[in-house]
């Protein structure tokens, strides 16, 4: 199996397993497996997108067999998949795979862009924590939150990733009377995916990672940070602090709509 979703597959694990089916269950996803039987006995492929009621995304989470590469089916499968994505409300279809994956040039050809890229670290148990001014958000943080990720990320990452809807939920550093920080988690039974925003004008960001740690409990599963390209200079720090980096994957969109200018 191919994972292309690796908040899913860190959370939940293996994406074609009991665990990540079971949270597909959640009233406000909605999913769908397309299957495209194999030629002269060869196996069937399936693939699978799963879309949040609300978001502007929704996200390809596995290919298998990971063996068929890009085989012709192929396609016809991602055709499939492109269309069901419409149906259920979505704007932009994601995946992640590794650029030297035979499979990435056949997510080309089926009209998937590269919009950025993602490296995935492992953070160390004994992480020490500096001053913790991490805070809850809660819905009066809104606005200064959102606020905060319309100036950090860039335009081309926003049209393809959405905002989380609703109430943001995750933890926010405010200095000064400015929102400068925020975080937000994908957890599982089987790990802890993080996605930090940083204001560059933030000081001490490694005793700021490591105080997470103590916001989010692990009873034996792992916290990761997931950096993408525009937070490039945090794999730096995490280096420094000890971190294992652990894989780094290309992120790939595929428009289903035309923006009216």
């Amino acid at each position: 199996m191919l994972s292309l979703d690796s908040a899913l597959n860190i959370s939940q694990g293996n994406p074609a397993g009991p665990t990540a089916l079971l949270s597909l269950l959640h009233p406000a996803k909605g999913s769908y497996t397309g299957v495209v039987p194999g030629d002269s006995g060869e196996p069937p492929l399936l693939g699978q997108v799963v879309h949040r009621v609300s978001e502007r995304s929704a996200h390809l989470t596995f290919l298998m067999p990971e063996s068929a590469a890009c085989p012709p089916q192929l396609t016809y499968l991602l055709d499939e998949l492109v269309c069901q994505t419409g149906e259920m409300g979505a704007l932009n279809l994601l995946a992640e795979i590794d650029e030297s994956h035979p499979a990435f040039a056949c997510l080309r050809k089926a009209g998937f862009s590269v919009y950025g890229w993602q490296s995935i670290w492992r953070l160390p148990k004994d992480c020490e924590p500096g001053k913790d001014e991490w805070v809850e958000a809660a819905s009066i943080d809104e606005i200064p939150i959102r606020n905060l990720l319309q100036l950090v990320i860039p335009p081309l990452i926003l049209t393809a990733e959405s905002i989380q809807s609703g109430h943001l939920s995750g933890w926010f550093l405010r200095r000064e009377g400015d929102v400068l920080a925020f975080v937000h988690a994908v957890e599982g039974p089987k790990g802890i995916y993080l996605r930090p925003i940083f204001h560059p004008a933030v000081e001490d960001v490694r005793g700021l990672i490591c105080a997470l740690q103590g916001h989010y409990p692990q009873n034996g599963r792992s916290l990761y940070i997931g950096v993408q390209s525009y937070h490039a200079w945090l794999e730096g720090i995490l280096e420094e602090i000890g971190s294992e980096f652990t894989s780094r994957s290309t992120l790939l969109v595929k428009y289903l709509v035309n923006p009216l200018r």
